[in-house]
This record gives C-alpha cells, sequence and structure tokens, in this order.
C-alpha cells in the first residue's frame, strides 16, 4: 500500500490514531523517565564516591550514559515494533519483520543519523518524527550533564603558569 493510501484509509480510523498517539506518548515518558532517573542514579553514585579517582567515575558516568540511550532507543523499537504489527498503522520500507531492524532504526533515528537505508511508511512516520525530537533533547541534556560533572569533580588547575604554550 502507498504512502498516500495508507494515510487516507487511516484518517477514517479513530481507533488506530488514538492508539498510536497513546504508545508514541508511552514511548515518549518512558524515554524521559528513564533518563531522569538514570541521571540522577548516575549523579548519586558520583557523589557518594568522591574518594575515588574522578578519571574512574567520568568513565562509569559516561558508560552509564551511553546505557540509558540504548534502553531508550530499545524503548521506541519496541513501540515501532508494535505498531508495525497493527494492520494499517504502516511498515519500515526495506525492513525485515524482526525486532532488530526496528532497533536499528530506532538508533538511526534518536541519534538522528538517518541513515536512509530504511525508512518509515504510513502513520508511523509520527513516532519517528518524534523520536528524533526526544533523542535530541535527551542527547543534549546528557551532554549537559556530562559537562557539569567534569565541572564539579575534575580538579581545575588554577596555575597557568606551567601549562604549555605559556611561555
Amino acid at each position: 500500500m502507498s504512502n498516500a493510501a495508507l494515510n487516507a484509509w487511516f484518517a477514517g480510523h479513530w481507533s488506530l490514531q488514538l492508539q498510536l498517539i497513546g504508545i508514541t506518548l508511552l514511548a515518549v515518558a518512558g524515554a524521559i523517565l528513564v533518563h531522569y532517573e538514570g541521571l540522577r542514579q548516575i549523579n548519586l553514585r558520583v557523589i557518594r564516591s568522591r574518594r575515588r579517582a574522578s578519571h574512574h567515575l567520568m568513565l562509569y558516568a559516561s558508560y552509564m550514559v551511553v546505557l540509558l540511550h540504548l534502553v531508550e532507543i530499545l524503548i521506541f523499537a519496541a513501540a515501532f515494533h508494535y505498531l508495525k504489527q497493527i494492520p494499517g498503522m504502516g511498515y519500515l520500507h526495506d525492513a525485515h519483520p524482526h525486532f532488530y531492524d526496528s532497533f536499528y532504526f530506532s538508533a538511526m533515528v534518536f541519534s538522528s543519523i538517518g541513515l536512509g537505508d530504511l525508512y518509515p511508511i504510513g502513520p508511523i512516520r509520527l513516532l519517528t518524527g518524534i523520536e528524533g525530537l526526544v533523542g535530541l533533547l535527551l542527547i543534549g541534556w546528557s551532554v549537559s550533564f556530562t559537562y557539569w560533572e567534569m565541572q564539579t569533580f575534575w580538579p581545575h588547575d588554577t596555575d597557568r603558569s606551567n601549562a604549555p604554550g605559556s611561555d
């Protein structure tokens, strides 16, 4: 079915529209909640571990932030995979029915890489656009968090007289 035909058919089915909106909102809420709680837990662990070397803390925080993003991508991938199973909701062009393609597509959208080898057809494009926005927000939040952690816990060298190029 073509994109236009799917959209025309979908427009007359309110229950499918509500289901698409509901699943999209659940994925957004789940990803934001995971991110918030994850960053909060990372911050608490880093604060409790101030006695350790700061580079170990930053490595821990960085690995955990990447893990958080993978969980958030998994949430959106599950939403894509579920919606693809519903007739009339759309599909990913050139994708196999396996969960792996949903996860791969979700990672491309979340990170805004968008290689274009898979793309949505039909109403699931709504989830695609919103995931890109949420991914941008959460990656930015992670950058801000990491910068704050570095400013807070890395030792600051206030004496720049010994720095290279200060001759």
